[in-house]
């Protein structure tokens, strides 16, 4: 949800058209694949050259970790994010929910 919300805020010039696309793909019997592409001006070069990167994309990293997730960002005519997870949700890590 972060990346498509990041996509709408930030990835484009306002009164200018743009593409969001998300996508789930099967990688292989046991995995699935969640990408969100968008056709903006792309990720900052500060954002993508810090160390710790902003408070967003380690959130997206540490959720994608407790997924057992490979977490991916590159820029290709936009960003393109991915995250590779297992679909079998023995790997899940339960949380509480008050």
């Amino acid at each position: 949800m972060k990346p498509l919300l990041n996509s709408l805020k930030y990835a484009f010039i306002p009164n200018k058209p743009g593409r969001i696309s998300v996508s789930m793909t099967e990688v292989n019997a046991e995995q699935l694949q969640l990408s969100i592409a968008d056709n903006g001006i792309g990720i900052p070069a500060e954002v993508q050259e810090s160390p710790r990167g902003t408070l967003g994309m380690r959130l997206m990293k540490g959720l994608s970790a407790e997924l057992h997730g490979d977490f991916n960002v590159r820029q290709e005519f936009g960003t393109i994010i991915t995250l590779i997870f297992s679909r079998n949700p023995v790997y899940i890590k339960k949380r509480k929910i008050m």
